[in-house]
């Protein structure tokens, strides 16, 4: 609960690590990221006021304050973005600076930059920020040896950013994929203005809020129209999925598939997206699937208990397997 505390469920039994609780350590008012693991098996997060970790050898949180370049605490702004578990280094904003910090001595190893993102994407010696409603345009930093250097890309280098709002960014399949509130970005990076502008519904405004990625589709949540997917190879939306018509805040798919949907006043719903894209297969929902082919009238989708199903041209045929 973001302005409650974390929450651990093992699967009986739910435990509560709340704000300003002696025993869990856990400090702040507001939790600001997911939780990242490290090589020590620690869990990483923030809160609006701190660093934390989490150490399950203790069943605790340590919260941590940076110290800047000139030894000054950095008291607010905190968001934990990506970890590199090989290099033992956690990328984060504090404040509005960008920094790298040392999972095992928590020392900066490097101040980036400064920022005005509230969301980022880290691929490769790149990092992409959304200033989400901040401001029009978004930024990118590229690392040569150890150096980082920012620019700012606007209007000016892609009309298509003119009026719109980046909240989100991701990087897949050597693409670079702006989740804007008015439509989805393929930037291209070599020549801005030859960026695509794709809308789920022409003519109106399509504000998107929250994506992540699933097999070659980008799953996002919007405003006005619930869950909306698009194609990455297809180059197109699906159609609109009635059944999430509300406001969807929060989209995040898990290692097992499953897409996990947050509204701000009905709480969270989880189900397997090829539930709702392909509704006349009866999924087992104890079961993880995964599309193994998919073309126009093609699906082989496989069910890791139960086998394979095949559909072809509104045709379906299941092998099981022993």
């Amino acid at each position: 609960s973001a302005g409650h505390g974390w929450n651990r469920n093992n699967g009986f039994t739910i435990h509560q690590y709340a704000f300003s609780d002696s025993l869990s350590g856990l400090k702040g008012s507001f939790i600001q990221s997911k939780l990242y693991p490290d090589d020590k098996s620690r869990l990483w997060s923030s809160t609006y006021e701190y660093i934390i970790v989490w150490d399950k050898t203790k069943d605790q949180f340590e919260s941590i304050k940076l110290k800047d370049n000139n030894g000054k605490l950095v008291d607010i702004g905190y968001h934990i973005f990506h970890i590199d578990k090989i290099d033992k280094s956690l990328y984060l904003r504090g404040n509005d600076q960008l920094y790298i910090l040392d999972t095992d001595s928590r020392k900066v190893k490097k101040h980036v930059g400064q920022t005005i993102s509230n969301s980022y994407c880290v691929w490769k010696d790149t990092i992409a920020g959304a200033p989400w409603m901040n401001r029009e345009g978004f930024e990118i930093w590229n690392r040569t040896d150890q150096n980082w250097s920012k620019s700012y890309i606007t209007a000016s280098a892609c009309s298509l950013l003119k009026g719109r709002k980046v909240t989100k960014i991701l990087h897949f399949e050597q693409n670079i994929w702006l989740i804007t509130d008015d439509g989805l970005i393929l930037y291209n990076l070599q020549a801005p203005n030859k960026s695509i502008l794709y809308k789920y519904i022409l003519g109106e405004r399509n504000s998107l809020i929250d994506a992540d990625i699933l097999d070659h589709k980008i799953i996002m949540g919007s405003d006005d129209h619930g869950l909306v997917i698009f194609d990455t190879r297809k180059r197109n939306f699906l159609p609109n999925f009635t059944k999430f018509s509300k406001r969807v805040n929060y989209v995040f798919v898990d290692k097992h598939n499953r897409l996990w949907l947050s509204n701000a006043t009905s709480g969270v719903a989880t189900f397997y997206p090829y539930e709702v894209m392909h509704q006349s297969l009866n999924f087992n929902r104890k079961t993880t699937w995964k599309c193994i082919k998919e073309a126009a009238n093609f699906l082989v989708l496989l069910d890791e208990e139960n086998g394979f199903i095949i559909t072809k041209e509104g045709k379906r045929r299941k092998f099981n397997i022993p």
